[in-house]
């Protein structure tokens, strides 16, 4: 527990995002109702209303929330390469909290709809996506060489020169990525929507990874 109690000692926010939405729950339990239709977003019509969640289910999504973070507090002591996290606390800290915040927006959004605000569900993990796109997109270009959270192919781990190119590229895809996704949110039906994001997600983890063999084949050929 004791490494538990230190993580929450130092990241008193992360604190806040996990504890905040549980103590919002139990002061508007009694306007929750009590269940709600399981269905995702793809099976609802545009133009029906998007089913609200129960208040034991908006319990879950919290606890949801606190085992991610317990995971990711252990997760250092349980890797062998334990010495990168040791060397980027900083780094590994924003992992953190993008994660948490990310899961936490998407609790208090169900929280906000389930008691009667008019809050659209697709539009809200629209944004959470942009932001987990665009936020660390734009840090992503300066990782220094060998950093944990880069792009660790052995091929992008063949040069210095490689890695930076590696990494500029990741950061302007991610960026596109984003600005493309929003357009297609305006211009694209919302039941298209839920499809579009495993897409979005898939080219913004395996382009990068086929860009770092074809550039390191290339030098190879020079």
């Amino acid at each position: 527990m004791g490494i538990f109690a230190e993580a929450a000692r130092k990241d008193k926010l992360h604190l806040v995002l996990l504890v905040f939405p549980i103590v919002l729950t139990a002061l508007v339990w009694d306007r929750l109702p009590d269940r709600s239709p399981f269905r995702s977003p793809v099976e609802i019509q545009v133009d029906e209303p998007a089913p609200v969640m129960g208040g034991y289910a908006l319990i879950f999504m919290p606890l949801v929330n606190i085992a991610v973070w317990a995971f990711l507090v252990a997760l250092p002591h349980l890797d062998r390469r334990r010495s990168y996290y040791l060397q980027y606390p900083r780094a590994y800290s924003a992992v953190r909290f993008s994660i948490i915040l990310f899961l936490a927006v998407l609790n208090l959004a169900a929280l906000f709809k389930s008691i009667g605000y008019a809050i659209s569900m697709p539009t809200v993990i629209l944004y959470t996506i942009l932001f987990l796109l665009i936020i660390p997109g734009s840090g992503i270009r300066h990782l220094a060489y060998d950093h944990p959270f880069g792009i660790r192919t052995r091929r992008a781990l063949a040069s210095q020169e490689t890695w930076r190119n590696v990494h500029l590229f990741t950061a302007r895809l991610w960026t596109g990525l984003a600005a493309g996704f929003s357009i297609g949110a305006i211009l694209v039906d919302a039941t298209i929507h839920m499809y579009l994001v495993p897409v979005v997600f898939a080219a913004a983890a395996g382009t990068p990874i086929v860009y770092s063999y074809v550039i390191d084949r290339g030098r190879g050929t020079e």
